[in-house]
């Protein structure tokens, strides 16, 4: 019996420290977790009332400083899309004083990580040099690599750190004349170039062209390293609006190149089925002729089918390269089409309605409140591909509150037919303007990210 007592007295004492710990960790937030789904749906004024709130409420608790930390992190990220870079800088500037280690997701406007960055920058102690807005996908030094190897990264490093760009790329280049058959010394170098460090542009035809040279040094029977050259200049080929139509195909070619080959090495893998049909998509947004842009559209549709039926069935294998997405924002000219290229999903995408003369939301014109929203639906052939991002878009709200136009200022070709479909089933109250309903112009926001 006293056994027993013993066993059952242990058993409380466990629920009671378990129960105790379970106390002891602050539960989530509400208020904070609504904030930050205000600020990805673009309901950015909102947020910042809720996200304030929020910092005056975790401001009097230690116990959340945790949360406190994310609270400006958000805030700075709302005030930075509003263009109060003042209240944004302030805003990343407690957020990093109270977590230095906070970092910003990719995918967010330019505005808002070269804020982050500059802020990040200020931030970093005397003592270490002030880190690149991005880092390189080179891996840091470690017992893989050899003391050879070991000096000349932290070389490399020490310079990048500092903002010294050519004395980093001579150190990588110095590295590779002397070891010309070193993947390594070949692989850092193009990541460098295709790196965006604060205030430093990547320079991407110079790093495809050493990645070129990497390509000869890879193993002949791995087909990620071509898939990934493939995905990169795909991203280029569709969302570079800077570009000629001349070279909008000349990258679509080199990507298609590159994709064939992993085809070559195995037919069966969804990811290169896909991305071939999407640069046969950018060859068909920059050729005039109207029979080889019926052919290149037909094509691409094929491989599509024959993406999903890989799926389907079983047979189908990934290349091992990494997602594609969130790619750089696509700058829309005056009088272009942000859909020109992208081909409707089924049943195609509807007429636009006539032009609505619109106000923009701003100022003194709020942010009309939703009385209706439908969730997007992330496509299959886009988790096939493990193609994620944000899909940023801006919609026409008629006085009646319905959205009757929808156009994408930065797109995905494969999520962006989604994330309209849901955005055109959305519905507001209205919006007056001196007691008469009128129509807005607003920007939302789409993502999707793979679990």
């Amino acid at each position: 019996m006293s056994q027993i007592r013993m066993r059952v007295a242990g058993v409380v004492l466990v629920l009671l420290a378990l129960a105790s710990a379970a106390a002891a960790q602050p539960a989530p937030d509400a208020g904070l977790s609504k904030g930050i789904a205000q600020v990805q749906d673009g309901y950015l004024d909102d947020a910042v009332t809720t996200l304030n709130d929020a910092v005056r409420r975790f401001s009097a608790v230690p116990v959340r400083k945790d949360d406190l930390a994310q609270a400006y992190l958000w805030l700075g990220i709302a005030y930075a899309q509003l263009d109060s870079e003042k209240s944004g800088r302030a805003s990343f500037r407690e957020a990093l004083r109270l977590d230095p280690r906070l970092s910003l997701a990719e995918g967010w406007p330019p505005k808002v990580s070269r804020l982050f960055a500059a802020v990040r920058a200020e931030a970093a102690p005397p003592a270490a040099a002030p880190r690149a807005a991005a880092a390189t996908a080179t891996p840091p030094p470690g017992d893989s690599l050899s003391p050879e190897e070991d000096a000349v990264y932290k070389k490399y490093r020490y310079h990048a750190d500092v903002y010294e760009f050519a004395e980093a790329e001579a150190v990588l280049r110095d590295w590779m004349a002397r070891n010309p058959r070193s993947a390594r010394a070949c692989g850092w170098l193009a990541e460098f170039m295709f790196a965006s460090f604060y205030e430093r542009p990547p320079r991407f035809d110079d790093g495809m062209a050493i990645a070129d040279r990497c390509i000869a040094l890879d193993d002949p029977k791995n087909p990620t390293s071509r898939q990934t050259l493939a995905q990169k200049y795909w991203e280029m080929a569709y969302h570079d609006a800077s570009l000629t139509d001349e070279q909008r195909d000349r990258y679509a070619d080199q990507g298609l190149k590159y994709v064939d080959q992993a085809l070559k090495i195995n037919p069966n893998l969804i990811d290169s089925v896909v991305f071939k049909g999407l640069l046969l998509r950018s060859k068909a947004q920059a050729t005039k002729d109207p029979k080889k842009q019926k052919a290149y559209l037909a094509e691409a549709e094929r491989l599509r089918t024959e993406a999903l039926e890989l799926k389907k069935s079983g047979k189908g294998e990934f290349s091992g390269a990494p997602p594609a997405g969130p790619p750089p924002p696509r700058p829309v000219a005056v009088g272009d089409d942000p859909l020109r290229g992208i081909e409707p999903g089924p049943g195609g995408l509807p007429a636009a309605p006539p032009p609505v003369e619109a106000v923009r939301v701003g100022g003194q014109i709020k942010e009309p409140r939703k009385t209706k929203h439908v969730d997007v639906v992330y496509p299959e052939i886009a988790k096939s591909a493990r193609v994620q991002g944000v899909v940023i878009m801006e919609c026409t709200i008629s006085p009646t509150g319905k959205v009757v136009d929808v156009k994408v200022l930065k797109g995905i070709p494969l999520l962006d037919f989604a994330a309209i479909e849901a955005v055109k089933q959305w519905e507001y109250a209205p919006t007056l303007l001196n007691g008469v309903p009128v129509a807005v112009i607003m920007t939302v926001t789409s993502s999707f990210t793979l679990r």
